[in-house]
C-alpha cells in the first residue's frame, strides 16, 4: 500500500490544552484555513510542499486581515512564536468555538504577550508552593514512622484499609496496592538520579525522602490519598488550613497541579483552559472543595470556579501568604499580575478582556488583598 507523508510547516509545536490537536484530528485539511495542504484522494498520489513562513503571513493577512504582519522584524516573531502555538493557540478563549477578534498581529501579540508574562509571573512561585507542600507532607509522614526506608512506610504510614469492624474496605485496599506500586515504579524509573542510585547500588531500602525529590504533583495526590485522616489532619494544620476538612490537602494538590504543568511545559494560561473546570462540563469535587476554602477565609460570598486565570492568581497569593508567613512576598505577586491584567485591559480592550478573564477580577483582588492584610490578626 502506497504511502501518504503529511508534512507540516517546519515549527515546534507547544501545548496548547489539547485543542489543536483535536481540531487537526477532527477537521479535513481543506477547512483548516488553508493551514496544511490538502491530500489528493486518489491512491498513490503525492502531497504538495508544505507553507513556508512568508507564505503563511501571507495566508494570515489575506485571510484573517492581519495587514500589518509584513517584514523581517514580524516574520522574526512569527517565526519564534509559531504559527500554531501563537496563532492557532492564541485566537479563542479556552474553546475555538470561542474567536478572539483579532484584527491586527498587533492584538495577537498583545494577548501571547500577557500569556508570557504571567506565566514569568506564576512560574517561581509555583515552584516554591509545590516544594513547600511536598517538605511538609513529607516531614509529617518522617515523623510518624520509626524509619524513613520506603518499605517501612508502605507498612507503617499508610491507612489500614479496614473498617470498625476489621473487614477490608475494598476501595482502600486498592488505592494502597496501587500507591505501593506506584512508588516502586519512580524507585525504577529514577535509577540514575543519584539521590536514589545511592541506596539501590548498596541493595538498601530508598528512604522515602528521596523518592519525594523526584516525586511528581500526581504522583503527592496518590501518596496522601493513602495516608491516614490524623496524618492529613496534621498535615492540613501545617499548611495553615486549621479548620478544615483534611481532604482539603488533597483538593489543593490536585487544583494547582495542571497549572503547575502548563507553566512548566509552556502551555496556553491565560484563557485557564488548562482547568479541569474548563475541560470538563462536570463540576470537579477538588475545585468545589478548593473554591469553598476561600470563599470562607476570603469572605467573598461565592465560590471560584477557576475557569479565569484570576482565580487561580488569587489562590496562589493565598497560599504564599499561608507558607510563608509574610505578606511581602503575595503582595509583590498579586502587583506583578495586576500590572500585566491591566496592560492586556489596555491593549485589547475591555470587551475582550472580559472575555478573557471574566467579571469581577478588581472584587476578587480586594478579597485577597483583605485577607493579606489581615494575616496574623485573625490566627
Amino acid at each position: 500500500m502506497d504511502r501518504i507523508i503529511l508534512l507540516l510547516p517546519a515549527y515546534p509545536v507547544s501545548e496548547i490544552g489539547g485543542e489543536i490537536g483535536r481540531h487537526q484530528r477532527q477537521t479535513r485539511p481543506a477547512e483548516a484555513g488553508g493551514d496544511i495542504n490538502s491530500l489528493k484522494e486518489a491512491k498513490g498520489g503525492s502531497m504538495k510542499k508544505g507553507m513556508s513562513i512568508n507564505s503563511l503571513m501571507k495566508h494570515m493577512r489575506t485571510n484573517h486581515g492581519m495587514e500589518d504582519l509584513r517584514g523581517s522584524d514580524r516574520k522574526i516573531l512569527l517565526r519564534n512564536m509559531g504559527y500554531f502555538h501563537g496563532y492557532k493557540g492564541f485566537r479563542f478563549v479556552r474553546k475555538p468555538k470561542n474567536a478572539i477578534p483579532l484584527p491586527s498581529f498587533d492584538a495577537l501579540m498583545d494577548i501571547y504577550g500577557f500569556d508570557s508574562a504571567i506565566k514569568a509571573a506564576i512560574y517561581p512561585e509555583i515552584m516554591f508552593i509545590e516544594t513547600a507542600v511536598k517538605n511538609i507532607v513529607l516531614a509529617r509522614i518522617l515523623e510518624n514512622i520509626e524509619d524513613p526506608g520506603l518499605a517501612t512506610f508502605l507498612r507503617r504510614g499508610l491507612r489500614t484499609c479496614r473498617d470498625a469492624g476489621g473487614r477490608v474496605v475494598s476501595g482502600q485496599m486498592r488505592e494502597k496496592l496501587k500507591l505501593k506500586s506506584q512508588l516502586q515504579n519512580i524507585v525504577r524509573r529514577s535509577y540514575k538520579n543519584d539521590l536514589v542510585k545511592h541506596y539501590v547500588d548498596r541493595d538498601d531500602d530508598a528512604p522515602v525522602w528521596s523518592i519525594f525529590e523526584v516525586m511528581t504533583l500526581g504522583d503527592l495526590t496518590s501518596v496522601c490519598r493513602s495516608l491516614p485522616d490524623e496524618t492529613l489532619a496534621e498535615i492540613a494544620s501545617d499548611l495553615g488550613f486549621s479548620h478544615a476538612n483534611p481532604g482539603i490537602v488533597v483538593d489543593i494538590v490536585e487544583t494547582i497541579r495542571p497549572l503547575r504543568n502548563a507553566v512548566a511545559h509552556n502551555g496556553v494560561v491565560f484563557d485557564s483552559r488548562f482547568s479541569q473546570s474548563v475541560k470538563y462540563t462536570n463540576p470537579d469535587r477538588n475545585l468545589a472543595a478548593v473554591g469553598e476554602l476561600l470563599d470562607e477565609d476570603l469572605s467573598i460570598g461565592y465560590r471560584l470556579n477557576f475557569n479565569s486565570i484570576v482565580d487561580y492568581i488569587v489562590l496562589l497569593a493565598y497560599l504564599l501568604t499561608l507558607l510563608t508567613h509574610q505578606k511581602k512576598r503575595s503582595r509583590e505577586f498579586l502587583r506583578k499580575c495586576l500590572r500585566e491584567l491591566e496592560k492586556l485591559e489596555s491593549a485589547v480592550g475591555v470587551d475582550t478582556y472580559m472575555m478573557i478573564v471574566g467579571s469581577g477580577d478588581r472584587q476578587k483582588y480586594r478579597f485577597i488583598e483583605g485577607f493579606i492584610d489581615g494575616y496574623g490578626r485573625k490566627r
